[in-house]
């Protein structure tokens, strides 16, 4: 007996989906050797401070300069990306009510302009070309710091959001690490915990803060 089927393909393998992934980064596959580092500040004057989520800061006087904080430890960069890493920066948003500048430094050279932006813009970019360690160590041999820096070009205090994501990968590296050391908002006390760990009693002062916990423990 013969049946008809239908023709529902083009006779050729089809990569339109991800060639549309690979324009833009709606969504990050990682692999066993990265993992998804994100940074972040929110000025406001909605909570008292100091804050229990160490990125959650007062509102940024005029005229100054911020850093932007790791938030899988509650610690302002600079960020320190270990030899034989990489750090990728994969997208950054913001939004603010004053004119500011975002710059990015690469052990304390300026690389990048981030974005001058107005009052009331909110600024999105989730690309392809961007900025890694390789641009100034292609091997990889050596440690390097990565700061972000905000600077309030107002002349009134800025309330706003700050979010920039990064992979971090390992280049023919040892696993990662299974600690990460935290930085309390409350006394600047620094004390090493699992990288499973969001919820942090500080061991100086005794106060809970809260950190970023995306990373499954290591088996």
């Amino acid at each position: 007996m013969t049946t008809s089927v239908a023709n529902k393909g083009t006779g050729r393998p089809d990569f339109s989906l991800e060639v549309a992934g690979a324009k833009s980064r709606a969504g990050v596959h990682l692999t066993a050797t990265q993992q998804l580092c994100d940074f972040a500040v929110v000025f406001t004057d909605a909570v008292a401070h100091p804050y229990l989520i160490p990125w959650v800061q007062d509102r940024l006087a005029a005229t100054t300069m911020a850093h932007i904080y790791d938030v899988d430890t509650g610690v302002a960069t600079p960020f320190t990306v270990p030899a034989g890493y990489n750090l990728i920066m994969i997208m950054k948003d913001w939004n603010t009510d004053q004119r500011c500048e975002l710059l990015l430094y690469f052990d304390t050279l300026l690389v990048a302009g981030e974005g001058m932006s107005e009052a009331w813009e909110n600024w999105y970019w989730n690309g392809v070309t961007t900025y890694d360690i390789a641009m100034l160590d292609p091997d990889f041999t050596t440690a390097h710091t990565v700061d972000l820096q905000i600077t309030n070009l107002a002349a009134n205090p800025l309330s706003g959001a700050f979010h920039f994501s990064a992979i971090l990968e390992a280049m023919n590296t040892p696993p990662f690490p299974v600690v990460k050391t935290t930085g309390c908002p409350y006394c600047g006390h620094t004390q090493e915990e699992p990288v499973s760990t969001a919820n942090v009693i500080c061991r100086k002062c005794s106060k809970p803060y809260v950190v970023m916990a995306r990373r499954k423990k290591n088996a």
